[in-house]
Parts: structure tokens; C-alpha cells; sequence
């Protein structure tokens, strides 16, 4: 049996499973909507580039949202820190009904991807844009 450490705790992780761990942060109410950023890992069943996954997220970002608004802002290959990712910015009106605007970033490494989503309302989104970047570019592999 394999071990998982995360933050303060740890645990077992049985053989054949993958650490499929999701990570939020987030930030103070502002007019009763917190602001998040989202780290969701997830394993591929081949090596990927990033730029390739992030493209064939396009149409499944597109049934998910369509409903809701969906409209890409900008996209494309990036940088994030050292890592070769792909970037989208989005917005779309949540399931509150909250117009918000997102920045996801998709880097992948051998059998993983790792999702990197900032999260804000819409109206509120550019006061934190500069924030949510910086905090974005510290990302980092730890092996």
C-alpha cells in the first residue's frame, strides 16, 4: 500500500488507485462571493501534451456551459512558472445564478494533468486578476 501526504494529514492509498486530490483556497466574501482557486489533479491514460488537453476540453467546457452563457475570453498555449501549459479565460453565469469569469490553466506531465482554475464574480473579477495571476505563477511540482 502506497502513502499520500497532503498539507497537515496523511494517508494509505491502496495499490492500482490514484491520487485524484482536489484543492481549494479561497479568499474573502466580497459582496458575499469568495473568490477560489482550484487545483484538481487527474490521471490520463497516456501521456499528453498540455496544449493538446487543453484544446479537447474546449468542447466539453462548451455542452457543460452552453446553457449557462459560456464564452471564452482568450485561449491559448502558455507559460505558467516554468511549465509549458494551456490557458483559457472564460465566464459563464453559475449555478447560483452569479455571472463569473474564470482562469484555467492545464499543465500535464507523464500520466497526469493538473487543473488550475481562479474563480471570481464577473463585475469583481479585474480587481483580483493581477492577484489570482501571481498566486498562479508560484505553482510548482514538489518531485
Amino acid at each position: 500500500m502506497n502513502q499520500i501526504v497532503h498539507n497537515n494529514y496523511e494517508i494509505g492509498m491502496p495499490d492500482n488507485w490514484v491520487d485524484a486530490t482536489i484543492t481549494v483556497i479561497t479568499g474573502p466574501a466580497d459582496n458575499e462571493y469568495s473568490p477560489s482557486i482550484s487545483i484538481v489533479q487527474q490521471p490520463l491514460k497516456e501521456p499528453t501534451r498540455s496544449e493538446t488537453y487543453g484544446r479537447s476540453q474546449a468542447n466539453v467546457l462548451q455542452d457543460a456551459l452552453a446553457k449557462n452563457g459560456y464564452e471564452v475570453l482568450e485561449e491559448g498555449p502558455a507559460k505558467l512558472g516554468q511549465y509549458d501549459a494551456y490557458r483559457r479565460m472564460f465566464r459563464h453565469v453559475s449555478e447560483d445564478g452569479i455571472p463569473v469569469t474564470q482562469l484555467q490553466f492545464y499543465i500535464t506531465r507523464k500520466k497526469e494533468v493538473v487543473i488550475i482554475t481562479a474563480t471570481h464574480m464577473t463585475a469583481n473579477y479585474p480587481q483580483l486578476k493581477d492577484q489570482f495571476e501571481a498566486a498562479l505563477e508560484k505553482f510548482a511540482f514538489l518531485d
